[in-house]
């Protein structure tokens, strides 16, 4: 440039430079009519997406105003877009969902004015809608905020989709498993007792859980009826009485009756529509009826029923519930039968345990008290034969009574008869082996019997029973000497008889002589058979007895007046020694005279007949006191043999006799004594005797035997202050 004029080459650099510039601006344009086309076109196709999609795009300020809705709205609420726009959010959301997003709006509001901004923040939720016919839809939102270039938020976008159908699957599932959890729940709670009663009461108590009602009933069956058992609800209407005692004919009810033929539960939403429901005053209330069975193996004992006071109350879902908890409580109700019938054979079984145990026990007490109360000994041996029991006799035997070596034996002797009752040869040929052993002063009888145990096969132990026949073998022996000594007592005085019979025959003109002989043989006969027979009156308890008060002075007065003539022949003398110095009274004592009379007689003709010549006989009574008592006594003394010390024991057993009168031959029976013994005992007195040992013992001196009868003094012979004192009365016969 010079002077201020450019020059050509600066005016055509300018120009290139223009032409560009404007070619820029052209391009530029261009662009941006491309970009505005681009937008519409993108515009156009966002709002054909939002108006044809389910779900709704909406957007809304800051006030919660909306700003946009798709067309998707009127489907979704039934409005139309102005309606909807015209809505705030309270009009739209129930009141529980608008706190819901009202409290989420103040959060995100807080976090803004925090300048805790987050572009890519979003919030999902789950809000209930009023539709246009009031009804409500479950809606799930997806919102985010809206920004400007400034990154401040100025409006907010959602996107709306209808998830009543997912809401109500949940619901019903939800329902479904509270539905399952409360029937596995109910039927866990009635499976877990067995008592009758307390299931009876859970079933109630759960059925509630299982199927919602307002009243509910358990029913068994009992001989074709229905029977209510368990019962709830129903005193609210002034039946509880009714259900409580009504028993249903199953025949008779149609519902009742179509279950125990179907096995299947029975609904009916509406018993006044039902033409098989029978109305009963009482119920006229129930208008909706669900029921099930309760089954045990195909065999219906019992209902479930569940009544409602509204029509449609109940559906198929509540009866195939009832249907399954139904089946539970029949396997609860026939295990708690099961367990009652068990308890009640229990209880039964405990029973007959007892009685058995205590009709054991009877026998064991009878068994013990037998093996301790009777006299023989009783010993139980295994099949070796060691004695594994013995009974108190045999323990005694064993450990005290019998020297070691005598015990020894006794052993050995058990353990014999054992082995031979064990023994198969003769244990099953039903013989049980006997022993006997002598030992001193006893002699023992041993009997073994098997104890063969049920499914045993063979015998496993031996019971031995020991029997004391030491008196059988001293009557045994005292039979011997008796026989012996009567059959020469029967002899001697037939032979006699027979011999004055033939001497009568041949010497006639002696018969008188002769007859006085024959007469004192037979009358000694008669007497030895009277002493048998009247041992014999006397064992089997025939003996006439006629007791009265009688003074003992006068019967000793009459008995050696009687055997006056015969002690002065034999050259003895008898004497009487009545007592005098009892109060100035007899000894009165009550007896039978004749008996009594009886025994001095005995006892006297004793003393007679054992006393050499010169000797002397003393009968005397008196009084004398023992056993804490007094007693009326009659003494006979006698100076005659006397009796040893080893034979005074054996004194008063029948037809004992001593060796010196058997060796001096003297006539007798050895009766006597024995008969006196007794009949003394059976006034309820006792005899005893004294000889030369027992005198001396007591540092006396003498000979001869001496025998007292002591016998109840009668209340006649006591003197009236005696009597005051005393309590005892004898009777007066």
């Amino acid at each position: 440039m010079k002077d201020g004029v450019k020059t050509k080459e600066q005016l055509i650099t300018e120009l290139a430079e223009m032409r560009q510039r404007i070619a820029e601006l052209e391009a530029a344009e261009t662009e941006r009519v491309q970009a505005e086309d681009a937008l519409r076109e993108s515009e156009h196709r966002y709002r054909l997406l939002a108006d044809n999609i389910t779900d709704v795009i909406w957007t809304a300020d800051l006030n919660l105003r909306f700003t946009y809705i798709s067309p998707s709205i009127t489907r979704m609420l039934g409005y139309s877009i102005e309606e909807a726009m015209a809505k705030t959010v309270e009009e739209v959301l129930t009141p529980a969902s608008l706190d819901v997003a009202m409290q989420v709006f103040a959060e995100e509001m807080t976090v803004e004015e925090m300048e805790q901004k987050n572009l890519s923040r979003s919030r999902a939720l789950e809000l209930e809608y009023y539709c246009k016919d009031n009804s409500t839809i479950w809606v799930e939102n997806k919102v985010t905020g809206l920004r400007d270039p400034d990154d401040r938020l100025v409006e907010i976008l959602g996107v709306a989709r209808d998830i009543t159908k997912r809401k109500q699957a949940e619901e019903y599932l939800r329902q479904r498993t509270a539905q399952s959890e409360a029937l596995e729940e109910a039927a866990a709670a009635v499976s877990s007792t067995l008592d009758l009663d307390e299931v009876l009461d859970r079933i109630l108590e759960q059925v509630e859980r299982v199927v919602p009602g307002d009243v509910f009933n358990v029913m068994l069956v009992e001989e074709n009826h229905a029977r209510t058992v368990r019962w709830r609800g129903y005193e609210r209407f002034d039946a509880g009485e009714f259900i409580s005692t009504v028993a249903f004919p199953i025949p008779e009810t149609p519902t009742l009756q179509q279950m125990v033929e179907t096995g299947k539960p029975v609904i009916i939403p509406d018993t006044g529509a039902a033409p098989n429901w029978v109305t009963l005053p009482a119920l006229e209330w129930l208008r909706s009826y669900v029921a099930a069975p309760i089954q045990v193996t195909g065999l219906t004992i019992g209902f479930l029923n569940v009544d409602g006071t509204r029509p449609d109350q109940f559906g198929l879902a509540d009866a195939r519930r009832l249907e399954a908890f139904a089946s539970h409580a029949a396997t609860a109700i026939e295990n708690a039968q099961l367990y009652q019938r068990l308890q009640e054979y229990a209880g039964q079984l405990e029973q007959r345990v007892q009685e058995r145990t205590a009709e054991l026990q009877a026998q064991y007490t009878w068994l013990d008290a037998i093996l301790r109360s009777t006299t023989d000994g009783i010993v139980v041996t295994n099949e070796e034969g060691s004695i594994v029991q013995a009974n108190p006799v045999a323990q005694a035997w064993l450990t005290q009574t019998l020297s070691p070596e005598e015990a020894g034996r006794l052993r050995e002797a058990v353990q014999s008869v054992a082995r031979q009752a064990c023994a198969e040869e003769t244990g099953f040929s039903g013989k049980n082996p006997v022993s006997l052993l002598e030992l001193t002063g006893l002699d023992l009888e041993l009997n073994a019997a098997l104890v063969v145990e049920e499914g045993a096969g063979k015998p496993t132990a031996a019971v031995v029973d020991i029997h004391d026949v030491t008196h059988l073998k001293a009557l045994d022996r005292m039979k011997t000497r008796f026989i012996t000594n009567i059959s020469h007592e029967l002899r001697t005085p037939i032979a006699a008889i027979k011999l004055y019979a033939y001497l009568m025959r041949q010497q006639p003109e002696k018969c008188e002589q002769y007859l006085d002989t024959l007469a004192h043989e037979a009358d000694h006969q008669a007497g030895l058979v009277e002493g048998i027979l009247e041992i014999s009156r006397i064992d089997a308890g025939r003996m006439e007895m006629k007791p009265r008060p009688t003074s003992l002075n006068e019967l000793t007065e009459a008995v050696v007046a009687s055997h006056h003539v015969l002690a002065e022949e034999r050259g003895l003398t008898l004497e009487h020694r009545p007592e005098t110095r009892f109060f100035g009274k007899d000894p009165v004592s009550l007896v039978d005279p004749e008996r009594m009379m009886q025994v001095l007689n005995n006892l006297v003709g004793n003393g007679i007949r054992y006393t050499p010549e010169g000797g002397t006989v003393v009968v005397s009574t008196g009084t004398e006191e023992a056993e804490g008592r007094t007693w009326a006594t009659v003494t006979v003394a006698d100076t005659g043999m006397g009796i040893p010390e080893d034979e005074l024991p054996h004194a008063f057993d029948r037809f004992f006799r001593g060796a010196e009168p058997r060796a001096m031959q003297l006539t007798g029976t050895g009766l006597g004594l024995a008969i006196a013994k007794e009949i003394v005992e059976l006034h309820g007195g006792y005899v005893t005797v004294e000889s030369p040992s027992t005198a001396l013992r007591a540092g006396e001196e003498g000979i001869g035997s001496t025998f007292t009868v002591w016998l109840p003094l009668s209340d006649q012979s006591k003197p009236d202050r005696f009597l005051s004192e005393t309590c005892q009365v004898w009777p007066d016969h």
